[in-house]
This record gives structure tokens, sequence and C-alpha cells, in this order.
């Protein structure tokens, strides 16, 4: 599976790095056990592991060699439960990209999605210039969409993507 996320340069993360390298911070958000820790272990190992492990947050450091530039990427892999509010501020602060998840099997979970995005334009100043992706996650079967394209939390679907990810199958649609 490959996601592919537009990134633009929004902000340097420090001002140590040399004129051809470039860091960016992907946020991943959303409600516990909807599969956050799955979709980056998927993108970055191309693994699935079947146990559930809960995450309190755990960092993942990635460089990438773009035409002779190199593009550092760390995607932060956030608790999904509200006991760390203040983490989860932080890391709303510090993002240059977002993927939200929710699961297509559990309503809740998407309109927890709705409730990141409203505390991002809360937070952030120029939201809509960060690039975000809505994830729906545990998609078995394409008959089991739960909530349709239609029904986005993020008004604006020109900057902003919804995608499909089944677990195992790797199938990706993107709305």
């Amino acid at each position: 599976m490959i996601i592919v996320i537009s990134l633009r340069q929004t902000e340097r993360v420090t001002d140590i790095m040399s004129d051809n390298e470039q860091r960016y911070r992907l946020v991943v958000l959303g409600s516990g056990r909807v599969g956050k820790s799955s979709i980056i272990r998927r993108l970055l190992k191309d693994e699935f592991v079947e146990a559930y492990k809960a995450t309190v947050e755990d960092l993942h450091c990635r460089e990438y060699d773009i035409d002779g530039t190199t593009i550092k990427v760390d995607i932060l892999d956030t608790a999904g439960n509200l006991e760390f509010p203040a983490m989860r501020r932080l890391s709303i602060s510090t993002a240059q990209a977002f993927l939200l998840v929710y699961s297509v099997d559990d309503r809740a979970s998407f309109d927890e999605v709705r409730r990141l995005w409203e505390q991002i334009k809360e937070e952030r100043t120029g939201y809509t210039e960060l690039p975000c992706v809505v994830a729906g996650n545990k998609v078995f079967e394409s008959n089991q969409l739960s909530f349709s394209c239609h029904n986005s939390p993020l008004p604006n679907p020109t900057s902003s993507y919804t995608l499909f990810i089944a677990r195992r199958e790797c199938i990706v649609s993107v709305c």
C-alpha cells in the first residue's frame, strides 16, 4: 500500500539541516482501536499484526531522496484516547500534515474525526494550507462502507482526500 500525501513546505522544523534537506511532520490522529498504528506499520514495513497494543505515542522517522533533495518525514502515531490532551495539542501544533483515521464499522470514531478537525481548526492558524487525509480503515468488503465520501468531515474536498483502507488486502479507494 502506498499513501502519497502532498506536503507543502510550510515551516522548517530545525535550522541545522543543510539547504538540500527538508523535514516534515505527519501526525496521525483518531480514536483508539481504529488502526492508526496498523496503517503506519503497513506503509513503512509492509506488515500487518493482528494483535492490538494501545499506543501512547510513537515517532517514526524516514528519509527519502527525491531528485537530489533529502526529505525527512516524521510520522507521529498518537494515542487514541483522551488521557493525554496536552500531548494531542502539542502534536497538532507541530504538524505540517494530518492523517485522520476512523473505522468504517464504528460511527463514534467517525464523529471523533469531525471533532479532531474542529480542534485542528481552533488550534492552527492557516489550517486550510495544511494537507489532510481522512482514512476510513477496516474495510473488508467494498459493500461494508458505512459512510460515503459525501460525509467527509473536511469541508474542502479540493485540499483533502478520503481513503478507504482494508487491513490485509491493501485495498485503497480514494474519494
